[in-house]
């Protein structure tokens, strides 16, 4: 049996937390670390909203979340990968603060618009730990404007779920064959045992589309 002594979820957060409370609310009885990850930047020079930044700290304040770490990345020049390319390192760098500060056996990274329904999220956390997968992968489904209207359902494309601290994303060497994110897809061996959750089973309800901005 797959040992999930401690769970992780890094968040990567920037210019928009509108569902962030409610992100973290649902699930905290399930996970034991959660990380918000902030760049003073973006990748076009803007700075951070210190709105954004004073929201994050009353969240910890509140105890929906538990530590923030903030996020500076390699200079890429003007490599038109080098969003991507640092996006990856971002999503690196947290699964590194959550295994080496937090000693999480087990992480989820997602982004602040990335929702789970708590009971959807328990049933498969518990089936990732009968079942001793090393990685996980569900699909999502995007929403537009409001929480009635989704795009394309359902939608095709997966992005990771709870999977060992032990692995990282590669931008150009992930080995993930399925639509998905090239900026978090993990690097595998041949023949590991990882999990595809079914769109009936869990999904992330992806709210990208319903921001205050």
């Amino acid at each position: 049996m797959s040992n999930i002594s401690k769970l992780g979820m890094g968040v990567v957060a920037f210019d928009d937390v509108t569902h962030l409370k409610n992100i973290c609310s649902e699930i905290r009885d399930l996970v034991d670390v959660i990380v918000i990850c902030l760049q003073d930047k973006s990748y076009f020079g803007i700075p951070i909203d210190n709105k954004v930044v004073d929201h994050v700290n009353e969240l910890k304040r509140d105890g929906f979340i538990d530590d923030i770490m903030w996020f500076e990345g390699k200079d890429y020049g003007d490599s038109p990968e080098a969003p991507r390319l640092t996006e990856t390192d971002k999503r690196n760098a947290i699964i590194d603060h959550l295994q080496n500060i937090h000693n999480c056996s087990h992480v989820l990274i997602t982004d602040s618009d990335e929702f789970y329904e708590h009971d959807e999220f328990k049933n498969d956390k518990n089936a990732i730990e009968e079942g001793d997968f090393s990685v996980s992968y569900c699909r999502y489904v995007n929403y537009y404007r409001d929480y009635r209207h989704v795009m394309l359902w359902p939608y095709k494309a997966y992005v990771p779920f709870i999977s060992k601290s032990s692995y990282r994303f590669d931008f150009k060497k992930g080995t993930f064959n399925k639509p998905s994110d090239p900026t978090r897809r993990y690097v595998m061996g041949a023949g590991e045992h990882f999990a595809l959750f079914s769109f009936d089973v869990i999904k992330m309800h992806h709210l990208s589309w319903i921001r205050s901005n």
